[in-house]
Parts: C-alpha cells; sequence; structure tokens
C-alpha cells in the first residue's frame, strides 16, 4: 500500500449496509483470478496417463516431480483454484505437495473452483492391495487421477465467489477428517465478481476487521480452527485487469483476516506465478478499471516532508534477503519514485527498512536485515539519478511490528510490517 499523509476511507457502517445488496444482486464489476498449470512448458499438453486432454486449459503434472517428503505429519487437503483473464499460471510446487501426501497417506484430498455454487470434489486414497509394490502401483494411479483431475477443474462461468469456496473446502475438510492436520491451498487474486465480497470502492477502503466481524454476525464464515490457508497469487493481476498495489495490499490483508476471524491459521505464500501465455479458450471474465497508484511525492515547501511507503505488494523482497523478488519490476518502481525525488531540489531523502517480528530470528538480525534492504532501496535510488550525498538508509528490525501481538505470528499482520518508508524533507 502507497501511503501518504491523507486517507480516504469510508466508514464501517457503510460497508455493513451493503453486504445484504451484494448477497441479492450478481454484481458484475470487477474479477479476476488465476487457475492451475503445470511443471510442462504449454498448454493442451498430454495428461499424466497420455492422453489427450479435451478440457481447455488442463495440463499435464508429473506426480513424480512434486516433493512432499517435507510433509511428515498426517494431512488432509483441499485445493480451490479460479479462473483467470486469459492467462494460466504454473501452480507453486508447495501447493500441489500437500494433496500428493494426503494421497500417500491414505487421506482426504479434494478440490474445487471459485464458481458460484462449485461442488467439492474428493476422497479418501486408500489402498487395497497387501503387497509393497501393489500398494505402490495404486498410489502412483491415484495421483495420476487427481493430479489430471485437478488441472481439469477451472470455474467455466466468469463467476467467481472465493468467500464461498473457501467455506464450502472448510466444511468438506472438516467432513472428511480423520484427525488429521487440515490444509487448504488457494490459487487465486483474490477479487470476485458475485457474493458478499464483490468487488467494490467500499470494500477495499473498509477495515478487513470490520467485514469479518459483519461476516461472522451474519453466519457467513465458516469454522476454520484447526485448519491453515496457504493463498497463492493473492493481489497478482493476470491478463487484462490491473490490480494496484493499494487494492493488492487489501486483498493480502483481507482474507487471511477472516480465516483468522474463523479460528483458522493464515499464510499468504511469497510465490510470484508464472504465466504460461496460452489458455486463450478461458472464459472472458469482466475487468474493472482501477485509478492507479502514483509513487510520487509532491512539490514541497521549505520545512515541508512527505512520505512513501514501499510494502511488499510494491517492492518484494526474497525471504529473510534484501534482493528483489522481480528486480526489474523494482527498478522501474524506483526509478518512478526517484524522478519525483529529483524534482524536490535540495531535499533529504530517509530510506527506513522494517520487518515483521519473527521468534525464528534475534532482534540483532532483524535490524539487519531491514538494513540490508533499506541500502538496496537506496543504492537503486542512486543508479537512479539521486544524488547519494542526500540519501540515509537506517534499519528499524521489527520496530513497531504487530504481527506477534497475539503471541501467535499472524501472516496478515506481518504484510504490513514488511516495508521500506522513504520520507523526503526539503529544509
Amino acid at each position: 500500500m502507497i501511503t501518504t499523509n491523507s486517507t480516504n476511507a469510508k466508514s464501517a457502517t457503510n460497508i455493513a449496509s451493503t453486504f445484504p445488496a451484494r448477497a441479492a444482486v450478481i454484481a458484475a464489476s470487477l474479477l479476476l483470478a488465476f487457475l492451475i498449470a503445470t511443471f510442462a512448458t504449454g498448454c493442451a499438453s498430454e495428461s499424466s496417463t497420455g492422453a489427450q486432454s479435451s478440457v481447455p486449459g488442463s495440463y499435464a503434472i508429473d506426480p513424480a516431480g512434486v516433493d512432499a517428503s517435507a510433509i511428515a505429519e498426517p494431512v488432509s487437503c483441499m485445493v480451490v483454484t479460479s479462473a483467470s483473464q486469459n492467462s494460466a499460471f504454473r501452480i507453486p510446487a508447495t501447493c500441489l505437495a500437500y494433496p500428493k501426501a494426503a494421497i500417500e497417506q491414505g487421506n482426504y484430498a479434494g478440490y474445487l473452483t471459485c464458481d458460484a455454487g462449485s461442488t467439492p470434489r474428493g476422497k479418501t486414497f486408500a489402498t487395497t492391495k497387501n503387497s509393497q509394490a501393489g500398494q505402490e502401483k495404486e498410489i502412483d494411479s491415484f495421483l495420476a487421477d487427481y493430479f489430471t483431475s485437478v488441472c481439469a477443474s477451472r470455474a467455466q462461468t466468469g463467476e467467481v465467489d472465493l468467500l464461498s469456496a473457501l467455506n464450502n473446502a472448510a466444511n468438506e475438510l472438516r467432513a472428511h477428517n480423520n484427525g488429521s492436520k487440515m490444509v487448504i491451498n488457494v490459487v487465486s487474486s483474490g477479487l470476485n465478481s458475485t457474493g458478499l465480497l464483490v468487488g467494490s470502492s467500499d470494500l477495499v477502503n473498509a477495515d478487513a476487521n470490520d467485514i469479518a466481524s459483519q461476516l461472522a454476525n451474519m453466519g457467513a464464515l465458516a469454522n476454520f480452527a484447526d485448519i491453515t490457508v496457504h493463498f497463492y497469487g493473492l493481489g497478482q493481476s493476470s491478463g487484462e485487469q490491473v490490480i494496484p498495489n493499494s487494492v493488492a495490499a487489501k486483498l493480502q490483508s483481507l482474507y487471511p483476516t477472516l480465516v483468522e476471524a474463523g479460528g483458522g491459521v493464515a499464510i499468504v505464500e511469497p510465490d510470484v506465478l508464472t504465466r504460461l501465455n496460452c489458455d486463450s479458450e478461458l472464459p472472458n471474465v469482466l475487468t474493472v478499471d482501477f485509478a492507479q497508484d502514483s509513487l510520487t511525492f509532491p512539490h514541497l515547501e521549505h520545512n515541508q516532508s512527505a512520505q512513501v511507503v514501499l510494502n511488499e505488494t510494491v517492492l518484494a523482497f526474497v525471504g529473510d534477503s534484501a534482493e528483489f523478488i522481480d528486480p526489474d519490476k523494482a527498478t522501474a518502481t524506483l526509478a518512478e519514485l526517484a524522478s519525483t525525488i529529483m524534482d524536490n531540489h535540495g531535499a533529504t531523502v530517509l530510506v527506513e527498512g522494517y520487518t515483521a517480528a519473527s521468534p525464528a530470528f534475534s532482534s540483532d538480525e532483524l535490524v539487519d536485515l531491514s538494513q540490508r534492504r533499506a541500502e538496496a532501496v537506496r543504492e537503486a535510488l542512486v543508479a537512479a539519478g539521486v544524488s547519494p550525498s542526500f540519501i540515509e538508509a537506517i534499519g528499524h528490525g521489527d520496530e513497531g511490528a504487530t504481527s506477534m501481538d497475539t503471541g501467535v505470528f499472524s501472516e496478515s499482520a506481518a504484510k504490513n510490517d514488511r516495508r521500506v518508508v522513504v520520507t523526503l524533507s526539503l529544509a
């Protein structure tokens, strides 16, 4: 999210009043999400069983290429996907590892799309052969069938309701669980064209906790207790849809907040989904022309200052490092910022790095990480033309972080904690 010293938020009361109307009227205002692809390099390839698939946008996924060895505990899993705008993406291996582990363990594995009214599909994959060789052959068959089915499943209506899909997935897991860890893996941008969370300016401007409270009061939030939800692709754009950074940040905060409000654990995965540049036969979906965020400083007068906050939806770093996930995007973003800095001749620049609180790292380690990230931004601004004598970089570690306020790590809070703040001052 990009912040300056002004805000533009609607009241929670106004948001609450809009939910019933959204439930009754299908708002064709916006949509985009993602759907699965595979580790193959093209589209409409042969399935894992060798047969050519007739389903548009289906792909061959080789189960042998998915490593589930790190998942030692018993697990049951649901995979949730939704349609994209003429683009398909590789589904991350970590997402596929969970259903593979569930199948190998003889637990429940299912899937569904975000279509309104989509029916969950899945089963408990129990072997029937006595010999080890026979069991391994059956498991291979189970994996091939499941992966082929998941590849072929995609939203066909162009109407996405991720909240309903999440609720259905949670209820399905709970109904089939045998005491194993329950996991839901979601591959979606988080934008909806129908349902209670249909995209609108009200939704974007509302507080995520207020939305969660209203949904809970309406009985529209499933029980996510003992369920871990991994989100892949939240806020990421594809096809013709462009998602501003501020909207992306909202989506990356909203859905984890909903899961946590339902008693679950939410993890927003950092994977940047890779396009396969195909799937022209995907359903056509509506897009929304969002007003784009501006990475600009105003023209400052003497004794004035302004800030731009670069959180990870704007400037994403590789986990636990100072390397940019997308160097080209980072260079373009910081070049734009450098241009507006240089428009304010004589102004000084303070670049401050912050991290989320984490029990896995010491305070000194977090300060060091935030310092290195601040310096990476400083170096990029200097490379774009800002005089190095006017820029100072400081790392503050987890100062002011809220990700551990409850005693348990909160990914939704951590998304806001991880940031670089650039302050421009004119004496």
